[in-house]
């Protein structure tokens, strides 16, 4: 199943910005965990520090488009599921900045974790997501258990943690798992962690972000 956009004459081609994978025989409880790398920022900030690099406006569009679909994807076909109930960001700037944007879009709050900051890899997100800490709010909690997460951060980390989760399902047939995930600037790959008992196959659906 795929899903994009006609683009004008003058577009360019669009990347496919969103993917939905069925990842089987996972370490996670069934739910489903929306990995968001943020949006395109500035090269540089205003105090020198990479810290504070905002988005740049092309960021800003990417994050809404993606928040538009998430809360829209359902009636459209793209997300087969629902959309994240909690978004959990870095403190980074142009990490918050993209939460903020997928925030308005859904009608959510932002929870802010120095786990998914670039100081730290997928082993810290690893263990945030399968043992959250109990500071964590109440609907964080449950949604980490059994409902529909969103994290927003970084590379390498995320290109990472999504290569660890999908790799016990590797060999259970479907071909996902086949190779590794390349997460672009304001990209989101969506992983529904199945019960143990259900069939190990695999579903992709894509679509095309803005340009």
């Amino acid at each position: 199943f795929s899903s994009t956009r006609t683009p004008a004459a003058s577009d360019r081609r669009p990347k496919p910005a969103l993917s939905v994978l069925y990842a089987p025989h996972s370490p996670f409880p069934p739910m489903r965990l929306h990995i968001i790398r943020h949006g395109k920022a500035e090269q540089s900030s205003p105090d020198g520090t990479d810290f504070a690099r905002p988005l740049r406006p092309r960021g800003v569009r990417q994050a809404a488009w993606l928040g538009r679909v998430l809360a829209d994807g359902v009636a459209q076909g793209l997300t087969a599921g629902p959309p994240p109930t909690v978004i959990l960001a870095s403190p980074v700037l142009r990490a918050l900045n993209t939460a903020g944007i997928l925030a308005r879009e859904l009608g959510l709050s932002v929870v802010i974790r120095p786990e998914l900051s670039t100081s730290c890899d997928h082993h810290d997100v690893l263990r945030l997501l399968t043992s959250p800490p109990d500071d964590l709010p109440a609907p964080a909690l449950r949604a980490l258990r059994d409902g529909s997460v969103a994290i927003v951060g970084h590379n390498p980390t995320f290109e990472d943690l999504a290569d660890e989760v999908r790799r016990p399902a590797r060999g259970h047939g479907g071909g996902y798992g086949s190779g590794r995930i390349t997460l672009q600037t304001g990209m989101c790959v969506v992983l529904d962690f199945a019960d143990a008992g259900e069939a190990p196959s695999a579903v992709e659906r894509r679509a095309a972000g803005v340009s």
